[in-house]
């Protein structure tokens, strides 16, 4: 994870809604203190949900170096976080913000 630009915070509870995921807090200039919450929401693959509640996958707009059917995503749970590629047909996350 990136903590030079960015503060990772895991809950179980996000305000009071029993939601358990990330709140990521910017650390860079121009950004600082802007947050969002990202909830550890799983992901999908055929007609199953994987690790709801205990990891979150969020696509990124990038796509994977290593073969052209890949994307990057960032993966986390309450101990860690990554990012890596993996191909494009999995059921993760996408959460769009704007300026």
């Amino acid at each position: 994870r990136d903590e030079a630009n960015f503060k990772w915070e895991w809950t179980d509870d996000y305000e009071d809604t029993g939601i358990a995921g990330q709140i990521v807090t910017s650390k860079v200039s121009g950004y600082e203190g802007n947050t969002i919450f990202l909830p550890a929401a799983g992901f999908c693959y055929d007609v199953f949900l994987y690790y709801a509640g205990s990891d979150g996958f969020y696509w990124s707009s990038s796509l994977g170096e290593s073969r052209s059917d890949y994307a990057w995503f960032v993966d986390f749970d309450s101990g860690d976080a990554g990012s890596y590629d993996n191909f494009r047909y999995f059921g993760q996350c996408v959460r769009p913000v704007t300026e």
